[in-house]
């Protein structure tokens, strides 16, 4: 392991084997990646507001936006309640990383806005969200920030 900084990176070998019948295969060709372990900034200044129209859920973006891909963003209804996954904001998918390499790939949105016509939301019900930074680990995997502070809404009668 080296250290650079505050990111932690660990070296990975990966060689696949698989039964055929009754016997193995022979390994594949080992294939090295650096994983990144420092996970994204926690998103900062998140606030959710109600109007006629839904709720406005927005953030500040998480300090290294170079390296976040997506937003998930948890909610949970009541006090005390359980927070899940409810909604995840993709970057735009079509930054490709081999070949893109001049320029940093686009960041993905920092507000949503929930509105009637949505399903999944309900009238006069109080929401809370938190919401979490994720970046690439570079071998396949992702990190998680830690939640933001939750914040709450209740949507508007319709």
């Amino acid at each position: 392991m080296r250290s650079e900084g505050m990111k932690r990176h660990w070296l990975a070998m990966v060689s696949v084997v698989s039964l055929i019948g009754i016997g193995l295969s022979w390994p594949s060709a080992s294939l090295a990646c650096t994983v990144t372990t420092a996970t994204p900034a926690q998103p900062t200044g998140v606030a959710a507001t109600a109007d006629d129209e839904g709720i406005h859920l927005q953030w500040n973006a998480a300090a290294d936006t170079d390296q976040v891909f997506q937003y998930n963003i948890l909610r949970g209804e009541g006090t005390g309640t359980v927070l899940t996954l409810f909604v995840t904001i993709w970057s735009v998918s079509s930054y490709n990383v081999t070949t893109d390499t001049e320029s940093p790939p686009p960041e993905p949105d920092t507000s949503i806005t929930f509105n009637k016509h949505d399903d999944f939301m309900e009238s006069g019900v109080t929401y809370f969200f938190r919401v979490v930074a994720v970046r690439e680990d570079n071998c396949g995997g992702s990190l998680e920030s830690t939640p933001s502070e939750q914040v709450s809404a209740t949507f508007p009668e319709y």
